[in-house]
């Protein structure tokens, strides 16, 4: 049975100056709690989403600072390309050659899935 939503609102816009910032926030906790500061240094054991927990969509180019460092600290990162796009698709399969992605797949944003090819 599939459901119909809508996004009601929207919490937060990021841009890609500012989202490996926004992965450490998420990875040490600043986003659920206000006194830890995203430039504290805490061990590894006490962050609240380790890197290893972590999936990255990579969807262009501006992503591979992100996508990385996700890679880098034991995380996962999936490509996803516009299925009319050859040259997305080139670029995916070339990123994963290289290593720097674990999967990647065309993109079906009208219907929020992903179909993984990897």
């Amino acid at each position: 049975m599939m459901v119909e939503e809508e996004i009601a609102q929207i919490g937060i816009v990021i841009d890609n100056t500012i989202k490996t910032r926004a992965l450490f926030e998420i990875n040490k906790g600043t986003n659920k709690n206000t006194a830890i500061d995203v430039n504290s240094n805490i061990e590894a054991e006490d962050r609240r989403i380790p890197f290893q927990s972590m999936i990255y969509i990579v969807d262009g180019p501006n992503d591979v600072p992100c996508f990385s460092m996700v890679k880098s600290k034991g995380g996962k990162a999936c490509g996803v390309y516009s299925p009319a796009s050859t040259n997305e698709f080139t670029q995916n399969d070339r990123l994963m050659q290289e290593g720097r992605i674990d999967h990647y797949g065309a993109a079906e944003y009208s219907k929020m899935k992903i179909q993984v090819i990897g």
